[in-house]
């Protein structure tokens, strides 16, 4: 007995009718799409609100979050590695009660000769000319009034005297990361008779709030999400919240993606305090580029891959629009090993000065008994079991969407919109075999052993399983002795 859906069971009227059922349509693992949220401050906002999340196609719809601002910066490098994703930007107001980061650039001496005083702000390049017989507070003068035209940069400038006074444009913590220096490629230099030194003369404080960014993001899903703020309280509220919007009764799981800037030991006690498997930090040390921008440029990449492949590594690829420390700060082999057992990614310098992603890993690093534990390392991990999720939820609603429920051995008629336990379990062993040829999972013949399908004793609607699946890992180290005979 054949039941439609649409077609009414007592009609007489004499037709043909034919009704349309796509519960088969789909024969193979469908793309699910992925957006990717970019939060950061914004001049556009006012202290301490948080605007309307906006999809960012162009680039000129940068300037509506200001021009200079950590939003603006980020979506810059978000779409110099990834203009292919769709992607959010949510802008968020300077922190109630923050303070602004000052630097000084105090010079002493004048010029002997007429030359270009080069100046790297926030990772861009500014170039001043200074005519022999500049004086050091003409010199002051000029830089001030020549970065005054520079609105795009991540400071404003003055001066006073010899001295010139860069303030970060945002309130907040982020701005002591806003590297300030007089070179950076070789042969740059000051004119020769100056001299420069730089130091910090106001450490900025403050973070956003959280919860305003949360009552505004509501039940949106967002699959990746690019944030620059690593206060401790700030990151122990996020995550959190990550794990809460993974939970089995939300299923809007993201990854979100971060940078720390710090010194070997701040980035270790950083890492130890942080265990979440949906958050994943690089660490940044002594790069003209801010942090802020080091997380876009990592999670704009990751938003691009991992919904092509979940289970494919991303080391060694570029991080665009990011400059790399000097060879004498760029962490040893050392170094970045103690880095990755204490939760934080790292990243390496190619042959022609390009920083590459190294190992992408989350801060999980213990279970809930404060035991070490590798079973969420790896960014992979929770981006395949997302994937393998969906897909069973896509299964399961198309495949059986409105069936009546019967025990195995039930005599059915063809045609009847029954499913039992068994015929459950029958579509997720072929579901199976079909991530292993996606190369998502392995060991195909233990999932059939060991797969449960079952009605619940307590509910008679309800169906219950068990899915053991073996996710791929990651190609990561090879190592190999070499014999020789001589």
């Amino acid at each position: 007995m054949i039941v439609f859906n649409e077609i009414p069971a007592g009609i007489r009227t004499p037709f043909t009718y034919v009704e349309f059922d796509a519960s088969r349509a789909t024969g193979g693992v469908p793309q699910y799409p992925s957006r990717l949220l970019v939060l950061g401050q914004a001049k556009s906002q006012a202290v301490g609100t948080v605007g309307v999340p906006t999809r960012i196609t162009r680039d000129d719809q940068l300037l509506a979050f200001g021009a200079g601002s950590q939003l603006a910066h980020m979506l810059s490098v978000v779409r110099q590695n990834n203009a292919y994703t769709e992607t959010w930007a949510l802008p968020v107001g300077d922190p109630d009660q923050g303070i602004a980061a000052v630097q000084t650039l105090t010079l002493t001496g004048a010029a002997t000769e007429t030359a270009l005083m080069t100046l790297w702000i926030g990772g861009r390049r500014v170039q001043v000319r200074i005519d022999k017989g500049t004086t050091a507070a003409e010199a002051a003068t000029k830089i001030a009034a020549d970065l005054a035209t520079a609105t795009t940069l991540a400071v404003t400038a003055s001066a006073s005297g010899a001295v010139v006074t860069f303030t970060a444009r945002h309130l907040g913590a982020l701005g002591n990361d806003i590297d300030i220096r007089t070179s950076f490629y070789p042969g740059e230099r000051l004119p020769a008779g100056l001299t420069a030194v730089i130091a910090q003369t106001v450490v900025g404080a403050g973070t956003p709030d959280l919860a305003d960014i949360l009552a505004v993001l509501g039940g949106e899903q967002y699959e990746y999400i690019v944030q620059p703020w690593t206060e401790s309280g700030f990151m122990a509220d996020l995550e959190d919240e990550l794990v809460r919007r993974a939970g089995p009764t939300v299923m809007r799981e993201g990854i979100c993606f971060t940078a720390k800037r710090g010194t070997l030991g701040e980035l270790t006690s950083w890492g130890d305090a942080r265990n979440c498997q949906f958050v994943s930090a690089m660490g940044a040390y002594a790069s003209p580029t801010p942090s802020y921008e080091w997380a876009a440029a990592y999670g704009a990449i990751a938003a691009f891959q991992l919904p092509i492949d979940p289970a494919r590594p991303i080391h060694t690829l570029s991080l665009k629009g990011v400059l790399p420390p000097a060879p004498t700060d760029r962490f040893t082999q050392q170094e970045q090993n103690i880095l990755l057992h204490h939760g934080i990614a790292t990243w390496m310098v190619s042959s022609d000065g390009e920083v590459q992603i190294q190992r992408e890993i989350t801060t999980f690093q213990k279970n809930a008994w404060g035991q070490p534990d590798a079973a969420w390392l790896d960014v992979q991990t929770p981006a395949t079991l997302a994937f393998l999720r969906k897909d069973i939820r896509f299964l399961i609603e198309t495949r059986f969407p409105r069936h009546k429920l019967a025990s195995d051995g039930t005599r059915i008629l063809a045609g009847q919109p029954i499913v039992t336990p068994t015929l459950i379990k029958d579509e997720l062993i072929a579901r199976a075999s079909l991530w292993e040829g996606m190369g998502l999972v392995e060991g195909i013949e233990q999932f059939k052993r060991e797969v449960v399908v079952e009605r619940n004793q307590g509910d008679a609607n309800r169906v219950d399983a068990i899915i053991p699946t073996n996710i791929v890992n990651q190609f990561r180290v090879f190592a190999g002795q070499l014999q020789f005979i001589v």
